[in-house]
């Protein structure tokens, strides 16, 4: 049995979980950054964490 897929939609909804996936890391992130101390924090993949953001902001911005 074969189901119509619409593709477009499929990439919209997917494109939506991860936008919505990606504030509640933002949000969690913000939280942690309050939490832990400045020696904490170095240990933390900051490197990508900022590449991933700005990666976003880029895309928020199109």
């Amino acid at each position: 049995m074969r189901h119509n897929v619409d593709l477009a939609q499929i990439v919209a909804t997917q494109n939506e979980i991860i936008k919505e996936q990606s504030d509640v890391i933002d949000t969690l992130f913000q939280q942690l950054c309050q939490l832990l101390p400045a020696e904490e924090l170095e240990a933390l993949p900051l490197y990508a964490i900022k590449h991933a953001a700005n990666l976003k902001k880029e895309v928020e911005d199109e």
